[in-house]
């Protein structure tokens, strides 16, 4: 990653529709935030995914309408500590499955700014 071009907003959202009760800690999802100038064709990173089960149970990870997995725990894992490198193009949703049934959404929002918006302020904003 080149920090100089590195600058997309990944908005998280996560949703556990009636699933509540599978977690003692929930899926989160890190970092939140990435920001690509306008004239970037893709944001690289390595997201941070966590859980903790209330059983030991094989919870897959999948990009949504994507049929094959980023990412399966083993069956006697509760607790999951993943770093997964991603490259982005557009907004993405992920899904948390357990036995083909969705179980936790996370989307990821890909926001670009314009060289203004990234540039500095070279005036200051109050005169004499």
């Amino acid at each position: 990653m080149t920090p100089g071009w590195l600058a997309v907003a990944l908005t998280l959202g996560l949703s556990f529709g009636s699933h509540a009760e599978l977690w003692q800690v929930p899926p989160q999802l890190q970092p939140s935030h990435c920001v690509i100038p306008a004239n970037a064709s893709q944001c690289e990173l390595t997201v941070q995914l966590n859980w903790h089960s209330v059983q030991a149970q094989q919870f897959c990870l999948y990009q949504a309408n994507h049929a094959q997995p980023l990412f399966c725990n083993r069956p006697q894992q509760q607790q999951i500590n993943l770093s997964l490198p991603l490259v982005l193009r557009q907004s993405t949703e992920f899904e948390l499955r357990l036995a083909d049934k969705t179980v936790a959404r996370m989307s990821l929002q890909v926001a670009r700014a314009s060289d203004t918006q990234l540039r500095r302020r070279r005036q200051f904003p109050w005169s004499l």
